[in-house]
C-alpha cells in the first residue's frame, strides 16, 4: 500500500491526491481490531473507479461498518452496506462488485427486490375491488415463470410481467372510473373493446 503524508500540499491538491483512498484504507486497517486482508484490493477498486475524496468517504463509511459488531466476512459485510429502497447505494455496489469478481462473496438479491416493488406498485394502484384478482394473477405468472426455468424453457421476463400487470391496472381503473363495475365476474367483451379503443397497444 502506497503512503503519502500529503506534506507540501494545499488543502484542494491534497483532496484530490490520487493516493489518498490507500492512505485512508491503510489507516482504517490500523485501528481496526482484526485484519482485514482485502482492505488495501479494495482501496484500489474504489480508486480506479471513483474521485479520491468518493473513494475516502466510501472507505469511511465501509470503516463504520467494520467497527460495529456484527460480523465482518465479505457476504454480512455487503449485506449490511445495502440501503433499504430503490438503490442499494455506491459503497454496497462497489463491494458487490469486488467480492463477486474475486469470489468472495454472492451478487446481493436487488434485481429482483427492485422487481418486486414494480409489480407491488402496479398490483396496490389497482382500485381496491379488483385488486385481489390482480394480486392472483401477479402470483400465478411468478408460479408460471419457476415451472418455465425449472423445464428449461422460457420464462417469462420481469418487463413483460410489469408490462402484463400494468395492462390489467388500466383496465381495472377503466371498469371502476368509466364502466361504473365494481367486480370483474360483471365485465364482458364490450367493456374490453371500449377498453381497447382507448389504449390500443394493451390490445
Amino acid at each position: 500500500m502506497r503512503r503519502h503524508a500529503g506534506l507540501g500540499l494545499c488543502s484542494a491538491c491534497w483532496q484530490k491526491h490520487p493516493d489518498r483512498p490507500f492512505i485512508a484504507a491503510e489507516n482504517l486497517a490500523a485501528r481496526l481490531a482484526g485484519p482485514v486482508p482485502w482492505l488495501g484490493d479494495f482501496a484500489g477498486h474504489l480508486a480506479d473507479r471513483h474521485c479520491a475524496s468518493r473513494a475516502c468517504t466510501m472507505i469511511s463509511t465501509l470503516g463504520r461498518l467494520l467497527d460495529d459488531e456484527h460480523p465482518n466476512h465479505p457476504q454480512a459485510l455487503l449485506d449490511r452496506a445495502r440501503r433499504p429502497g430503490r438503490s442499494m447505494g455506491s459503497l454496497a455496489r462497489a463491494l458487490e462488485g469486488f467480492f463477486t469478481q474475486r469470489g468472495l462473496a454472492l451478487p446481493t438479491d436487488q434485481a429482483q427486490r427492485l422487481a418486486a416493488g414494480r409489480r407491488r406498485r402496479r398490483i396496490d394502484a389497482t382500485p381496491q375491488p379488483l385488486r385481489p384478482q390482480v394480486q392472483a394473477f401477479a402470483e400465478s405468472m411468478l408460479r408460471a415463470r419457476e415451472r418455465a426455468l425449472k423445464a428449461g424453457t422460457l420464462p417469462r421476463t420481469d418487463s413483460t410481467i410489469e408490462a402484463a400487470l400494468a395492462i390489467v391496472r388500466d383496465l381495472a381503473r377503466f371498469l371502476t372510473g368509466t364502466r361504473n363495475k365494481q367486480d370483474w365476474a360483471l365485465a364482458d367483451v364490450h367493456d374490453v373493446e371500449a377498453f381497447l379503443a382507448t389504449t390500443p397497444k394493451a390490445r
